[in-house]
């Protein structure tokens, strides 16, 4: 219900109001390594805001509402093992396809963006990024 614009920082993500740059709130992710390079996913239909990280993290499913002109978060859920080290995460509906790793082989993936829950994985896909 309110324009943001969200940015994924070292160690927190942050929602900005577009017209004045005035802070709407955060929430922190650090990672092992201060880097946090996935663009988060943003699903209006359910008020989550998926971001992803290798490098320790893993994925949280954050709950924005908006009352009263004041934005509050709320980790809805948070899974280790959905850890994204770079690149674009692309929402259908209310699955997540993403591409977990970091060195090494990557895994191709579903999840469930309301749960967090791993719906499948497909091993042999190297690391992608989607469009």
């Amino acid at each position: 219900g309110q324009d943001q614009v969200v940015i994924f920082l070292a160690e927190e993500v942050v929602g900005l109001d577009p017209k004045t740059g005035t802070q709407l709130w955060s929430h922190a992710h650090s990672t092992s390594w201060d880097i946090n390079a996935t663009m988060p996913v943003w699903s209006a239909k359910h008020g989550i805001l998926m971001i992803s990280s290798a490098y320790g993290s893993g994925a949280r499913g954050l709950k924005l509402t908006n009352t009263g002109g004041k934005t509050t978060i709320e980790e809805a859920w948070a899974q280790r093992r959905i850890g994204v080290q770079h690149g674009v995460m692309i929402l259908d509906g209310d699955t997540v396809y993403c591409s977990i790793g970091m060195q090494g082989p990557s895994i191709f993936a579903a999840v469930d963006l309301t749960s967090g829950e791993i719906l499948w994985k497909q091993r042999g896909i190297a690391k992608a990024t989607m469009v």
